[in-house]
């Protein structure tokens, strides 16, 4: 997990952050309390053990964001979305989910209480372990495990766990947005080319798309696709170093 240095930055206290667009944000260990995040937006962000206690999250869509080991106590969450987020032994204490959507998601050993109705769910899958390492080739395996060796890959907990394990939701993600082929060939050039911190798939998934869809790229190399990264410094996949 990416350390949040400045935890108290994005722990809202009795303050109202209502319409808010939380953009590459890192919540990881903040704690908010008896505040107002009512039609916010939070994308590309990650919330590895974060607090909500008497929050108000009506209306709210999490998008492509990691909500990890988080809490969401009597907080309001009616008509919230979960589009492509990962979310993975979080508890929702006293919060109802039941006018939640969650779209093209994983949850993995989370209680969702009585939300499984196909309307609420679409794409979605409700896990209670892992997948299985045995779902992928030995290949990917290998590239992805490899990956562990850059720091700011390693520290993301992005693709990997703890104790020398595969996160292998992350990994079916990526399989299903390219495919084995085309990680195989791609995955190595990340190695090289992460620099700096990040907190969530998507950031990954979206350098990846850059590196398919370069026409004149054909055999990958570890310092072609340097320019791909500066360009998403300057747009929306520029990371805040807070």
């Amino acid at each position: 997990m990416a350390r949040n240095t400045k935890p108290l930055r994005y722990s809202y206290k009795c303050k109202d952050a209502s319409k808010g667009f939380f953009q590459n944000k890192n919540f990881n260990k903040t704690e908010s309390y008896n505040s107002k995040f009512t039609d916010s937006t939070f994308q590309n962000t990650s919330l590895v053990g974060a607090k909500f206690k008497f929050c108000n999250l009506n209306g709210v869509v999490f998008e492509n964001c990691l909500i990890q080991g988080a809490l969401f106590r009597k907080s309001p969450m009616e008509n919230v979305k979960f589009k492509n987020c990962i979310i993975i032994s979080t508890k929702f204490d006293r919060t109802s989910l039941k006018t939640c959507l969650f779209e093209n998601s994983v949850v993995l050993a989370s209680e969702i209480g009585d939300i499984t109705t196909k309307s609420n769910m679409v794409n979605t899958d409700i896990i209670q372990e892992y997948y299985g390492e045995d779902e992928f080739s030995d290949d990917v395996l290998e590239q992805i495990e490899l990956l562990r060796s850059n720091q700011y890959i390693n520290r993301s907990s992005v693709l990997h766990r703890k104790r020398g394990k595969i996160n292998t939701i992350s990994v079916k993600s990526l399989v299903q947005e390219f495919s084995e082929e085309v990680l195989i060939s791609r995955l190595p050039d990340l190695g090289y080319e992460i620099n700096r911190d990040f907190y969530t798939l998507s950031y990954l998934i979206a350098i990846l798309h850059k590196y398919n869809d370069d026409d004149s790229v054909c055999e990958p190399g570890p310092l072609q696709h340097r320019k791909y990264l500066n360009e998403q410094a300057e747009t929306s996949l520029r990371t805040d170093a807070g």
